[in-house]
């Protein structure tokens, strides 16, 4: 069974797969892409975290956002903002978004096909959830792609 999973590399995926799942990159960057630089999301904790963390990480400290701080995003947001404010902050989700779709399709079985694989794809990105999420200056995004991130090394 080993084998089985170390053989199934992105290489080996047929063509059909591989362009599905470009297919939907593409749709959430043309959805979601118009949105980059939109502001806050509309939840205090991306407030919390240009408004304490950034300024604090920026002045040779650190001030968690919330009770026990996401400190790998608010390390990001802060160089992020420092070099492109909130536009180059919200691209950086987008691009984390980009990239759990990619990883997300490289996690699905390659006896999942046609319909099947359409439909796992489209409730991933277009659950609201992650649409707005894509684009939102928030750590959401990194969560995902890190967890999925960790699953796809873990069967590779």
């Amino acid at each position: 069974m080993a084998a089985d999973i170390s053989a199934d590399t992105v290489a080996s995926r047929p063509r059909s797969s591989l362009m599905l799942t470009f297919f939907f990159i593409v749709a959430v960057a043309i959805i979601s892409g118009h949105n980059v630089g939109s502001g806050l999301a509309t939840h205090g904790d991306s407030r919390d975290v240009i408004e304490k963390s950034v300024p604090a990480i920026l002045r040779g400290s650190y001030y968690p956002s919330r009770s026990y701080g996401n400190p790998l995003y608010e390390y990001a947001a802060a160089v992020l903002f420092a070099s492109g404010g909130m536009v180059l902050l919200s691209f950086y989700s987008l691009v984390l978004a980009l990239a759990s779709i990619f990883v997300f399709g490289q996690l699905l079985d390659r006896q999942v096909r046609g319909t099947a694989r359409f439909l796992a794809l489209a409730a991933f990105c277009f659950n609201p959830l992650f649409l707005i999420n894509a684009f939102a200056v928030s750590e959401w995004m990194q969560v995902v792609f890190t967890l999925l991130g960790l699953l796809w090394f873990a069967r590779t």
